[in-house]
C-alpha cells in the first residue's frame, strides 16, 4: 500500500469535532474564563476538523500536510517541555524533602529544653 493511502490523521475527524464542540460549550467557556480571564480559542480544533474532512474526501495533500505539521509541532512542544517539567518537579521534591528534615531538626532542638 502506498504511503498516501496508508496515512491517517492523528485523530479521527469526529474527535476534532467533539473537541471543538466541547471547547465552545458554556461550561468550558465559564471554566476557561474563570481560570485564565479570557475566552478559549477554539479555532484550531475547527481548522483541524475541516482539514481532516478535506483529507477524507479528496485525499488533499495540503490538508494532510497541515494536519501533520500541527501534530509534529505539538509533539515537539511536549517533548521539549516535558523533560524540563520533570527536572523542576524533581528539584521541588528534593527541596521539600530537605526543608522537612531541617524543620524536624529545628523542632527537636526547640523541644530539648
Amino acid at each position: 500500500m502506498a504511503d498516501r493511502d496508508a496515512w491517517r490523521p492523528p485523530r479521527t475527524c469526529d474527535d476534532y469535532w467533539s473537541e471543538w464542540k466541547h471547547c465552545k460549550g458554556i461550561q468550558n467557556l465559564f471554566h476557561h474564563y474563570y481560570t485564565f480571564g479570557e475566552a478559549p480559542s477554539c479555532a484550531q480544533w475547527k481548522t483541524d476538523y475541516k482539514d481532516c474532512r478535506e483529507w477524507e474526501k479528496n485525499k488533499s495533500a495540503h490538508a494532510k500536510e497541515k494536519l501533520k505539521l500541527f501534530f509534529l509541532q505539538t509533539d515537539t512542544i511536549v517533548s521539549t517541555i516535558l523533560p524540563h517539567i520533570m527536572i523542576i518537579s524533581q528539584e521541588l521534591w528534593l527541596e521539600q524533602r530537605t526543608a522537612t528534615k531541617e524543620q524536624i531538626k529545628e523542632k527537636d532542638s526547640i523541644n530539648m529544653f
